[in-house]
């Protein structure tokens, strides 16, 4: 009788513990709350209307301002690249250059120029600077290039 009555507690009491667990998973819940953030890298440029003396040369002249945005946590590539492959053009005279941002200094833009950021930036500014060599023997006329500049994340 003893052994039937200690079973008998034995189950009433785990049926109550279990009832009371019933109970407090009733009081309370969780959930995960959860979001995303797009990839988003954006170039702008202040064009400054830099002219430059071709006959003198001129050194480090700022000719435009980027400004990089890039939220890629593997950071960035900033390209530049030029329509006249490196040379301001008159018709089909040129005059070659050599361009300078950030680390970079004096670069042909004969081909692409890149840099690599290593981190995400936001609104960061720095300044396009070109040069070019005198020459008293240059054709007579206005010259120009296209620069592009393009963003990509990592």
């Amino acid at each position: 009788m003893f052994k039937k009555i200690a079973a008998t507690a034995v189950i009433t009491f785990a049926i109550l513990i279990a009832g009371q667990q019933a109970r407090a998973a009733d009081n309370s819940g969780t959930l995960v709350v959860r979001g995303t953030v797009e990839t988003n890298c954006t170039v702008s440029i202040q064009d400054m209307n830099a002219q430059l003396d071709l006959t003198r040369g001129a050194s480090n002249v700022v000719v435009g301002k980027v400004t990089e945005t890039c939220n890629d946590p593997d950071g960035y590539t900033i390209t530049f690249s030029s329509q006249g492959g490196g040379k301001l053009k008159n018709g089909n005279f040129g005059v070659e250059y050599t361009a300078s941002y950030d680390n970079l200094s004096n670069q042909s833009l004969n081909g692409e120029m890149r840099l690599q950021r290593r981190d995400a930036a936001f609104g960061v500014v720095k300044d396009l600077k070109v040069s070019v060599e005198a020459a008293n023997d240059r054709v007579a006329g206005n010259y120009s290039d296209t620069i592009t500049v393009t963003i990509a994340a990592n």
